[in-house]
């Protein structure tokens, strides 16, 4: 499904890396952990900052992060597992921590995070729909006991 207006829904974010998986990253030595980590980080940071210009201060106070991994059409092995792309996803996080988009990626400002699953579509990427809590923590709050 394809959103006409985005913004409506929050911000959508496309940091063109090879989506890696948690088995990946365990088979790796530490350098080439850090340097998947560090590019992605860094990809993640330059797409948040062309996307939001040059602000002071962070975005949003408490989002949620809907995380769609795809890998190219040229891609002949099996799919990642359902949230196996942890690592990478965590590493564009911290880019978006440091590029201000979010505050931190403790539980008090990312309150959700979920992974659609990875997709054979196109070039190598991960695209990350953020979208502020503040309707969503309401709801939930209806749900909780006094």
């Amino acid at each position: 499904m394809v959103v006409d207006d985005a913004a409506t829904y929050g911000v959508v974010l496309t940091v063109p890396i090879k989506p890696w998986g948690i088995n990946q990253e365990r088979q790796a030595s530490r350098w080439t952990r850090a340097g998947l980590t560090r590019d992605a980080r860094n990809a993640a940071y330059l797409v948040a900052r062309a996307a939001l210009g040059a602000i002071e201060a962070p975005a949003y106070d408490r989002v949620g992060i809907v995380v769609c991994p795809f890998v190219s059409t040229g891609h002949r092995g099996p799919l990642l597992d359902l949230g196996n792309c942890y690592p990478a996803a965590k590493a564009c996080i911290d880019g978006f921590v440091q590029a201000k988009l979010i505050r931190d990626d403790t539980d008090r400002h990312l309150g959700l995070l979920t992974f659609k699953p990875t997709a054979r579509q196109g070039t190598d990427r991960m695209v990350f729909l953020v979208t502020d809590l503040a309707e969503v923590d309401e709801i939930v709050a209806a749900w909780e006991e006094p």
